[in-house]
């Protein structure tokens, strides 16, 4: 189970900041992310294990090797949120990169600012981060967040974090 070998390298690892890579492809973002914040613990996370193992595994070693303070997982990220949440568990710095735009109409239900689970996404805390190449994406991310922040139901730090210009 993906929550329980998430829980346990967390527990081993001791409390030390979270940078959570939602939808890390291949993983190499985490490595970079990993490498560059040897303090943090980095998490790579994407539903697909084909893309995960396809350049790197905990078996591989050089360029390919997955640093001591990264672990990449399978999982589905809004059950992964979810029970991120639930566990108490806040991240520091969560990062979208580059996700799927699907930019056919009829698609925009897939979209993370569309989807019920945002307000999952933001309640994990810390700074959150997303690119895109697609300027619409992110004008309806930021939209999103900011009706989300709006809500009386929303986290005090979602509602500091929209106030700050986003």
């Amino acid at each position: 189970d993906a929550f329980g070998e998430l829980t346990a390298w967390l527990d081993a690892a001791g409390e030390r900041p979270l940078i959570l890579d939602s939808g890390c492809g291949t993983g190499l973002s985490t490595r970079a992310l990993a490498l560059a914040h040897p303090q943090s613990l980095v998490l790579g996370v994407d539903r697909s294990g084909d893309r995960l193992g396809r350049r790197l595994g905990p078996h591989k070693t050089g360029k390919d090797a997955v640093p001591p303070n990264a672990l990449l997982l399978r999982a589905e990220l809004a059950t992964l949120w979810r029970m991120l949440q639930m566990s108490g568990r806040r991240v520091d710095h969560h990062l979208l990169l580059y996700p799927n735009p699907y930019p056919k109409p009829r698609q925009r239900g897939r979209r993370w600012h569309f989807h019920a689970s945002l307000p999952l996404l933001l309640a994990l805390g810390g700074s959150l981060e997303v690119r895109s190449n697609w300027l619409p994406y992110l004008l309806e991310f930021r939209a999103a967040v900011q009706a989300v922040a709006a809500s009386p139901a929303a986290p005090p730090h979602v509602r500091q974090a929209a106030a700050r210009k986003l």
